[in-house]
């Protein structure tokens, strides 16, 4: 490349990047990158659709090396990208859908400490290189190989932050069940990749009540015509939030959703059976 290139403008002028500046790929940091696995680097792991486009193990830490991964991440990779090739997977369809669908990658077994991922609070979100690294490397696979540019043929109305990185991995430790690497037939010792497709994350505190107050609704209907059924009701929504360990002020929160949502309900009764309510402000 000329001296006179700014190497960084040079791949984001072409369609090879994800809207960010990517590793340059020189010949010494692909062999270094191909140095961490024994496999052949010609050998096929597929063809990326909806181009088709073919995924060779140097290709794959091409765009590994690419993405800003430490060549040790290359394994996950190499792991992820067969599994999305699977006809059950359908990565054609999640490619190609109207829906805000993408790739999760979840790592599980000893490679989650080794590579240091992080698995606390934020495991979604920034500041940790495996996670974003070995996310973004799966994307930019699934745009240059797989041709899945916005528009077409990748039709979804609004996408998700997904569409840039998307990979975490398992909190073992914290894991009051067995790993996931287990349930799926290994040892405790293998590490193992799962893939699937999902929505971007979203809170699940105000889905949580919202739930409760449907349960809620159901166990405490002759009450809710009453009007005496807002006091169990919260009481009901404390005792659950507490057993989850949410902290004080969402418990607060948690039940005055509880309160006004037995009240818009109460209300909606008496509005289809005038008469049948009382007491309830």
């Amino acid at each position: 490349m000329s001296e006179h290139i700014d190497e960084f403008e040079f791949f984001l002028e072409k369609p090879w990047s994800d809207g960010l500046p990517v590793v340059t790929p020189t010949e010494a940091r692909l062999a270094r990158m191909l140095a961490a696995t024994t496999r052949d680097p010609d050998e096929l792991l597929g063809h990326i659709p909806p181009a088709m486009g073919p995924a060779t193990v140097r290709n794959v830490a091409l765009h590994t090396l690419m993405a800003g991964c430490k060549p040790e991440y290359l394994p996950v990779i190499l792991g992820a990208i067969p599994l999305m090739l699977k006809p059950e997977f359908n990565l054609n369809g999640v490619q190609t859908t109207t829906h805000a669908c993408a790739p999760l990658v979840v790592v599980s077994g000893p490679a989650v400490k080794q590579l240091g991922f992080n698995t606390k609070e934020g495991v979604f979100g920034h500041g940790c290189r495996p996670s974003a690294a070995i996310g973004r490397a799966i994307r930019l696979i699934l745009w240059n190989a797989g041709g899945g540019y916005p528009g077409e043929p990748c039709k979804t109305t609004q996408g998700h932050p997904g569409y840039y990185s998307f990979c975490i991995a398992e909190d073992a430790d914290a894991n009051p069940w067995e790993p996931l690497q287990v349930e799926r037939g290994f040892s405790a010792g293998d590490t193992a990749v799962t893939v699937v497709g999902v929505e971007g994350p979203k809170s699940g505190f105000f889905p949580f009540y919202i739930g409760l107050i449907i349960l809620a609704s159901l166990l405490l209907l002759p009450e809710i015509k009453s009007g005496k059924a807002t006091r169990r009701a919260s009481a009901l929504v404390e005792e659950c939030a507490l057993s989850t360990h949410l902290e004080p002020i969402r418990i607060e929160i948690g039940v005055a959703v509880m309160h006004y949502g037995l009240r818009a309900l109460a209300d909606v009764i008496d509005e289809c059976h005038p008469g049948e309510r009382r007491g309830m402000r």
